[in-house]
C-alpha cells in the first residue's frame, strides 16, 4: 500500500526522488515477496502501475456540467488512472504543491476535464462524450 501511495505522489509532484525510492523499494522487498505470498499481490499490482505509469484525468470546475464529466470519467476503466476534482479553492490550495495543475482552467466558462500523462496534457474537452472519446481511444492506444 504505501509503494502505491509513493507512486501516486509521483504522479503529482515532479520530483526524481520519488521514482527513485520507489525503485530501491522494489530492490529491497525483492527477496522477502519471493517468500511472502500473501504480499506479492499488492506489491505487484504496485509494480504494474509503476511500469504503466499513471494517467491523470482531471475535471476543472464545479456544478452540474462538473459532475458530468466526473461521472464519464468513471464509465471507462481505465487501472492506472487517478480522477481528480480541480475546484477553484482546490486550485489555490494546490497550487503550490501541485504546480502542473495551475495552467488548468474552465473553458469559456465552461467546466473541462484534462487527460494527463508525465505532467503532459491533452487539449481540454467540455462534454462527457467527448471525454469517454479521448479515454477510449488513450486505452487502445495504451495496449
Amino acid at each position: 500500500v504505501s509503494v502505491m501511495n509513493l507512486i501516486r505522489l509521483s504522479h503529482l509532484i515532479d520530483d526524481p526522488i520519488w521514482t527513485d525510492r520507489i525503485a530501491r523499494t522494489f530492490r529491497l522487498f525483492a527477496a522477502r515477496l519471493e517468500q511472502a505470498g500473501r504480499a506479492v499481490p499488492m506489491m505487484a499490482a504496485a509494480f504494474s502501475a509503476f511500469a504503466a505509469g499513471l494517467q491523470h484525468v482531471v475535471v476543472v470546475g464545479e456544478g452540474p456540467a462538473a459532475e458530468a464529466l466526473l461521472d464519464a470519467a468513471g464509465d471507462v476503466y481505465r487501472p492506472f488512472s487517478m480522477v481528480l476534482r480541480l475546484t477553484p479553492d482546490a486550485q489555490r490550495d494546490l497550487a503550490e504543491l501541485v504546480p502542473f495543475l495551475a495552467g488548468m482552467h474552465l473553458v469559456e466558462g465552461q467546466p473541462a476535464a484534462y487527460i494527463c500523462r508525465d505532467f503532459a496534457c491533452r487539449a481540454p474537452v467540455l462534454t462527457p462524450e467527448a471525454l469517454v472519446h479521448e479515454l477510449s481511444a488513450s486505452t487502445r492506444s495504451d495496449s
